[in-house]
């Protein structure tokens, strides 16, 4: 049985007390499958906190919520939408850090997903309709998740097209209004939208990977959905390697 760490949206960072606001569906496909979603509470992570959580878990998935600091990436604060929360920033940061020395895989949703681009040195679109163009809806209303928002082509020999039984062309959902700028270092664009947006990633060497899509949103009508999370937990039964180098 695996234990897979999720970390969720915190409610608010105005709150005296701070708690986890997330779908539970997002641990569906864990305990459907037989394993042990745990989450992660909504307090300030120290670094040997994230050690032993990583250590104590087979797997980290970071799920959806608001922006990434863009001091995170070297900019200033260009739009009004960008709303934060560093703390969560602090900890998904130190996770994955974490998953990086120990070489434990890391599934990155949405947010996770931005933030992996991040750690390893990537930008955003911190607007996409300003910064990159609206030619296709990225944010679909978040009361529509029984449907899709547009295609997204899969890269030949990326992760997805692995898991997802060698297709070269797929539909998600969306709901998100940022977006990979520049890609990080080590990473290699998986999928990508018909508007040139980068849509999922993979490290090329560690078993991190990102999409920007709510797979969690889609599992009660999209068997890619179901095929992605059977295809990270399978890469999580495979085992880790060594540890590399402290960070």
């Amino acid at each position: 049985m695996l234990r897979i760490l999720l970390t969720h949206h915190h409610k608010s960072p105005k709150d005296r007390f701070p708690s986890v606001e997330g779908e539970a569906v997002a641990a569906l496909p864990f305990l459907e499958a037989g394993h042990l979603p745990l989450i992660l509470p909504a307090l300030p992570l120290r670094p040997e906190d994230a050690r032993r959580y990583v250590e104590q878990c087979d797997a980290v998935v970071a799920m959806g919520g608001w922006d990434i600091d863009p001091n995170r990436y070297g900019q200033p604060y260009r739009f009004k939408n960008v709303e934060l929360y560093r703390h969560r920033d602090q900890d998904e940061w130190l996770l994955l850090a974490e998953c990086v020395r120990q070489r434990k895989p890391f599934l990155g949703i949405c947010r996770g997903f931005e933030l992996l681009n991040v750690f390893f040195g990537g930008t955003l679109f911190q607007n996409l309709p300003a910064q990159h163009g609206d030619q296709i809806l990225h944010m679909q209303d978040h009361r529509d998740y029984d449907h899709f928002g547009h295609a997204v082509s899969l890269d030949p020999g990326g992760f997805l097209h692995e898991w997802l039984g060698g297709q070269e062309n797929i539909l998600v959902n969306s709901f998100h209004n940022q977006g990979i700028q520049a890609l990080g270092q080590g990473l290699r664009v998986a999928a990508m939208a018909p508007d040139g947006l980068v849509e999922a990633i993979e490290h090329t060497d560690l078993p991190l990977f990102g999409v920007q899509w709510h797979p969690e949103r889609g599992l009660h009508y999209d068997e890619n959905a179901r095929a992605l999370y059977h295809g990270f937990l399978q890469k999580c039964l495979g085992g880790a390697a060594p540890p590399t180098r402290s960070l």
